[in-house]
């Protein structure tokens, strides 16, 4: 059976039966990528089917490069939080306040060149600084950038409440 399904950038093609019985995503290239809806049999979490290249860092040195940008930049209340135990579509979540549209379009330009030069992808990218909310989506870290305002009034912390708390400074 053949799906067409949606992540950040593409259209993604899923093959939900190969012949060994296992499922498999490949986008349409035949690349294998994350499917985080599907598990692999015996499997408590779904396994990533794409594999690191030489010299890309795991998910957790890129979440923390990110805070380590984030704090070198002024961000404040930066919050490190890991979601593998709670959610299937990332491993870490980085949550950040930027004081003034400026710092968040520069904090924004900053982590991308970082994480990107390390070999991070940006997978996608939402929002703007002028509506206070950015999200920066490198596959399994997830950077949310808010001003004061938005990060109060959607409470991303404690919707993710369960997440555990990896790093916080205020």
């Amino acid at each position: 059976r053949l799906g067409w399904g949606c992540r950040s950038q593409g259209l993604l093609l899923w093959i939900t039966e190969r012949p060994c019985g296992a499922p498999s995503t490949v986008d349409l290239m035949g690349r294998p990528v994350y499917n985080p809806g599907r598990n692999l049999p015996g499997s408590a979490r779904p396994q990533r089917t794409t594999a690191r290249g030489v010299g890309e860092l795991e998910p957790v040195a890129y979440a923390r490069k990110a805070v380590a940008v984030a704090s070198d930049k002024q961000a404040s209340d930066i919050l490190l939080l890991d979601i593998r135990k709670v959610g299937t579509f990332a491993d870490f979540f980085v949550i950040m306040t930027a004081e003034t549209q400026r710092h968040m379009e520069s904090l924004s330009h900053d982590l991308v060149d970082v994480l990107t030069t390390s070999g991070a992808s940006l997978h996608h990218q939402e929002g703007t600084a002028a509506g206070g909310w950015l999200l920066l989506d490198f596959g399994d870290v997830i950077v949310h950038l808010f001003a004061p305002g938005a990060r109060e009034y959607y409470q991303l912390e404690g919707r993710w409440s369960k997440a555990k708390q990896v790093v916080r400074i205020q």
